[in-house]
C-alpha cells in the first residue's frame, strides 16, 4: 500500500509493522476502542485485553497487509487487510484521533476498495455499532449486511466493469 503524495508531503509514511511493535499497537488500540469496549462489553481489563490483542497482533504479522502509519518517526495508526480466496477480509483502520480527518483512512479505504475490484472479490468489515466511522465507510461503499449485539457488519460489493 501507498500513501497518497498530499500525505507524504505531510511527513507521514507507512512501513510493515515488527513483532516489537506490539506495545505501540496495544496502547493505540486501548486509546481507540476503551470507550465501545467498555459500551458492549462491561469495561477494559488491561490484563484479558492485552492477552486477546497479542493473539490478533500476532496473527495480523501474516496478514496481506499490516502497515503502521508513522508521522515525525512516531506511530499514529495501523492498518490490516488480508486477500483471502473468497474476500478481503481482517480490515481494521486505527488511528490517533490527531490525524483522523486526514484522508489516511480514505486512502486505506481506497486501496482496499481498489483491490476489489480488481480482483473481484468482496471486501468485509466489522465495526462498533456507535463508531462514527461508519459514515466514513459507507462513503466508500460499504453497506451494512448483518449486526451483532456490539458490531454492525458491512461489505463492499466490486464494481462490474
Amino acid at each position: 500500500m501507498e500513501l497518497p503524495s498530499n500525505l507524504i508531503e505531510q511527513g507521514f509514511s507507512l512501513n510493515r509493522v515488527d513483532p516489537q511493535d506490539f506495545p505501540a499497537y496495544f496502547t493505540l488500540k486501548r486509546e481507540s476502542f476503551t470507550v465501545y469496549v467498555n459500551e458492549h462489553y462491561g469495561g477494559w481489563f488491561d490484563d484479558d485485553q492485552e492477552a486477546r490483542n497479542r493473539a490478533t497482533f500476532e496473527e495480523s504479522l501474516h496478514l496481506t497487509c499490516f502497515n503502521k502509519v508513522m508521522l515525525a518517526g512516531k506511530i499514529v495508526g495501523f492498518f490490516t487487510y488480508n486477500v483471502a480466496p473468497a474476500e478481503i477480509n481482517s480490515m481494521l483502520i486505527m488511528l490517533l484521533p490527531a490525524v483522523q480527518r486526514q484522508g489516511i483512512g480514505a486512502a486505506y479505504l481506497q486501496e482496499v476498495t481498489a483491490h476489489a475490484n480488481v480482483l473481484n472479490l468482496p471486501a468485509v468489515l466489522k465495526v462498533f455499532r456507535t463508531n462514527p466511522a461508519i459514515r466514513l465507510y459507507q462513503r466508500h461503499g460499504f453497506i451494512a449486511y448483518d449486526k451483532t449485539p456490539s458490531h454492525i457488519l458491512m461489505r463492499y460489493t466490486p464494481l462490474i466493469s
